[in-house]
């Protein structure tokens, strides 16, 4: 099975190739294809067999298909200059972020963070998204345990 079998966006597989990546793993073969279709995932496997990719893929696969932002004339630090100027004080803008991604540990994040970026070298509908930041999200409390006694998936692998 190849990469380009599983239906990943056209640039995602440039970025993948660029990457050194030649063929899915077997985690990554049955996961992909279930995360694109929506379904909920739950994958234990040993370190090294591809679990980051197997749900990051699908996630940047669907970062793809989102409509692209219309271009402005300013850059948003640029707007907000010109207003300071204006003598206008302008409004806090909230980040939009268009994925969530959470890890229990910092170390995690971090890697989860390096190899997403790995993946996304040539995704345009990547680039337009401000840059990943690794958190160290439910670092060691209890939240992890809770959202996954809470959280009650059909595993797929």
């Amino acid at each position: 099975m190849t990469f380009e079998s599983l239906g990943l966006n056209p640039q995602i597989l440039k970025s993948l190739s660029e990457a050194g990546y030649t063929a899915p793993t077997p985690v990554q073969e049955q996961a992909i294809p279930a995360a694109i279709a929506g379904r909920d995932l739950l994958v234990s496997s040993q370190t090294g067999s591809g679990k980051t990719a197997a749900f990051m893929l699908p996630a940047l696969h669907k970062l793809t298909d989102l409509p692209p932002e219309a271009p402005q004339g300013k850059t948003p630090n640029q707007a907000a200059q010109s207003a300071r100027s204006r003598g206008e004080r302008p409004r806090f803008k909230a980040a939009q972020p268009k994925m969530l991604v959470l890890t229990p540990t910092r170390e995690l994040a971090l890697q989860v963070t390096t190899a997403t970026e790995n993946m996304a070298v040539a995704c345009a509908a990547c680039k337009q998204s401000p840059s990943s930041v690794a958190c160290p999200t439910l670092n060691r409390c209890n939240c992890f345990r809770a959202i996954l006694k809470f959280w009650s998936p059909r595993p797929v692998v």
